[in-house]
């Protein structure tokens, strides 16, 4: 970055089946950057996609699983930003194809045979 002009140099290529891009155009770029503060985050597989709304299996107390509704913000990098649970929820991460609502289910622990070969339900905690 150049700290005079506040400018940052960058080089792409683009197809010009046109040729409407001549050597020494410039283009000026304004990149809105977020910060998203006291975000909460979980797995994206963990969200779960219906036809009319996007939800978790919330894992209770008793075990038992509930589906919440939730609002994605943003996907990125294999994580959801999310709205609609508090932080330090239990939810279920993988297996959710195999539970509904009211399933009770266990927490496992996940290793890497059973990442690799487990249909069960794991689930992981809303993370701010």
């Amino acid at each position: 970055m150049d700290s005079a002009s506040g400018t940052i140099r960058v080089k792409a290529e683009f197809s010009n089946a046109d040729n409407q891009l001549w050597p020494g155009m410039f283009v000026s770029v304004a990149l809105a950057p977020r910060k998203l503060t006291g975000a909460l985050t979980v797995p994206a597989q963990a969200v779960q996609i219906g036809p009319e709304k996007k939800s978790l299996y919330v894992i209770g107390d008793d075990n038992t699983v509930t589906a919440v509704p939730v609002t994605v913000r943003l996907i990125q990098d294999g994580y959801a930003v999310i709205e609609g649970v508090a932080a330090g929820t239990r939810v279920v991460v993988e297996g959710a194809q195999n539970i509904r609502p009211g399933s009770v289910v266990s927490e496992a622990k996940a290793t890497e045979k059973s990442i690799a070969k487990s249909a069960a339900p794991t689930s992981t905690t809303a993370k701010p």
